[in-house]
């Protein structure tokens, strides 16, 4: 179900969250007051739509959708309740973007990793003890999202308070956002269409085989996700100011390559190991394909700071197009 949530939630994203993060930032260094209101309240104003149509859209698809990939009819109503969390999980992913835009992650740190959390946890407990099983796990999802986006809504008005829904809406944002969106599509594509090829003309038990390596070798992607949280609004701010930040990008993608070269050894090095211990002896077979996702996810992981420079200079189309070849390499 989560997969299916991530599937619609993402794309229909539309990269606005990313988008906003750095026109604010930008907007913010240049002192221009009317171009930040223009552009949060043109995000709002996008995401309310889209949050009510990714949501729609999965409420009535549910039936379908359950038939079709997971072969019965009772995730229907589990699918449904995701559905229900969809416009909140899009408008908290605006609202928490400009926070971050203003380079003040703990606001996101509060809502996504601590309240989200604890909210899914705690909830899942009470209602497991309530019997409700699975329909407890799904509804306590649904419970952290609609958390989240209070939580969210909080620090939206706490950093930035700039809405005006009689302005239009900025054109500079879709242009910009709209392909990392569709970026973000391809890379969901890239993810499954391994899993999927596998699972087709191989079988399903060589599916299974592939799917216990995916997870431990996207670990990689962990350290530079935290490493740059705060790059884009950082970077953008002194692009905006002419000044100089090759220091901050050599850092990063310095740490990056620290951290994840001895994480990406030690996969190498024990992959029959972590396989068997995590999966149990009957996996060991994934601990080939282990190595070579392993290599894969390390060269990826090395690139993060490379794809947010395009950002940083506008040149989202280039990375749109850059995962276009990604994507379809992967299926030839």
């Amino acid at each position: 179900g989560i997969i299916i949530f991530e599937a619609i939630t993402i794309p229909s994203l539309m990269g606005l969250n990313t988008g906003l993060v750095h026109l604010l930032s930008y907007y913010n260094a240049k002192q221009d007051l009317a171009r930040m209101k223009e552009i949060t309240t043109s995000a709002v104003k996008i995401s309310v739509l889209i949050s009510l149509g990714s949501g729609l859209t999965l409420y009535i698809s549910s039936g379908y959708i359950s038939k079709l990939i997971f072969h019965t009819e009772n995730l229907t109503p589990v699918l449904r309740i995701f559905s229900a969390a969809a416009p909140f999980w899009i408008l908290t992913s605006i609202l928490i973007s400009v926070p971050l835009a203003f380079q003040r992650i703990k606001y996101y740190v509060y809502t996504k990793d601590f309240l989200e959390s604890s909210v899914k946890i705690g909830t899942a407990l009470i209602l497991a003890f309530a019997g409700m099983g699975l329909y407890g796990v799904v509804g306590a999802f649904l419970a952290s999202q609609i958390a989240s986006f209070f939580f969210a809504v909080y620090f939206f008005r706490k950093t930035l308070f700039l809405i005006d829904f009689k302005s239009r809406i900025n054109w500079q944002l879709v242009s910009y956002s709209l392909p990392i969106g569709l970026a973000n599509l391809l890379w969901i594509i890239f993810l499954f269409t391994d899993s999927v090829a596998v699972g087709h003309l191989i079988g399903a038990p060589q599916a299974g085989l592939y799917n216990s390596a995916t997870p431990i070798a996207m670990l990689l992607f962990i350290f530079p996700m935290a490493l740059t949280s705060l790059f884009l609004p950082v970077t953008t701010d002194l692009h905006a100011q002419d000044k100089d930040f090759e220091s901050i990008y050599k850092t990063v993608s310095k740490w990056i390559f620290y951290s994840n070269m001895p994480l990406a050894t030690i996969i190498i090095c024990f992959s029959q190991n972590i396989i068997a211990l995590l999966f149990g002896q009957q996996y060991t077979e994934a601990s080939t394909v282990l190595i070579f996702l392993t290599v894969g996810y390390l060269f990826c992981s090395l690139c993060y700071t490379h794809w947010k420079m395009l950002w940083i200079f506008k040149k989202t189309r280039l990375y749109f197009f850059l995962f276009l070849t990604l994507a379809i390499s992967n299926i030839i």
